[in-house]
């Protein structure tokens, strides 16, 4: 176990707060409190890690390091509303900078590059730390080796930049998907007879890359084809622009 941290500290009880509280937990690190202003799923995951619970953000806290885990405009307020000159204090935000954490003197970052819902393994969640100061550094990377966690510094910048492709590899992959599930729904489908070929195409983008498997009719330049699929889509103009848009983007790497 790390020696410069024992005793953590958590703000927030969302998916992300569960995920590091109970892993940290496992690990034998001791779970001091759960600060959250959802009472329920507050009280829920400090009674699940034996840690005191507390509603407010400026209650007194004892810990060595204090994550805050709460949603991207709820961190200033949090920030605002604690003094702990001797903590480390670490948000865990793809797209919040370092700076905003700038009243404290100990500070870092601990981004996971995942979408966290229920239960995962460490292996499943890889982690972008930034820190203030190379001794931060060393009790951030401590403090993860013993959980067994993969991970490597990105700066502010950097990690924008990671957060935004996770959002076209996440949220809009799963939008696209969606939308097929729609379009399925809508004509009385069997979505089964997709699923096969959706494993494929992950497994494929993984394997070989992405823009080395794509196929298709805007790769071909197959106009009829997508006159076609367009027809079909008449009424839903929303996926009309988005299948557009999607096609001259693919047409344009060939």
């Amino acid at each position: 176990m790390s020696s410069s941290i024992r005793n953590i500290a958590l703000v927030g009880s969302g998916n992300v707060a569960n995920f590091f509280a109970h892993v940290l937990h496992q690990k034998g690190f001791i779970i001091t409190q759960i600060v959250s202003r959802n009472q329920e799923s507050g009280k829920q995951l400090a009674a699940s890690v034996n840690a005191q619970y507390a509603q407010e953000y400026n209650v007194e806290l004892t810990c060595d390091l204090l994550i805050v885990a709460v949603n991207d405009d709820t961190i200033q307020s949090v920030i605002e509303a604690l003094d702990l000159p001797n903590t480390i204090v670490c948000h865990t935000a793809g797209s919040v900078s370092l700076e905003v954490l700038g009243k404290f003197p100990n500070r870092g970052i601990i981004y996971p590059l995942q979408s966290i819902k229920g239960v995962k393994p460490v292996s499943e969640v890889p982690l972008l730390i930034e820190t203030s100061s190379q001794n931060m550094q060393t009790s951030i990377e401590q403090l993860l080796n013993t959980c067994g966690f993969l991970f490597k510094q990105a700066d502010s910048e950097q990690r924008a930049k990671y957060h935004l492709a996770a959002v076209f590899a996440n949220n809009f992959t799963n939008a696209i998907l969606a939308a097929s599930e729609k379009i399925v729904e809508a004509n009385n489908l069997d979505v089964q007879f997709l699923k096969p070929l959706i494993r494929h195409t992950f497994e494929n983008a993984l394997q070989n890359s992405a823009s080395h498997s794509q196929t298709g009719p805007a790769i071909r330049n197959d106009q009829v084809s997508m006159e076609k699929h367009i027809s079909l889509l008449q009424g839903q103009d929303d996926l009309v622009q988005v299948y557009k848009t999607l096609s001259q983007f693919i047409a344009s790497k060939k």
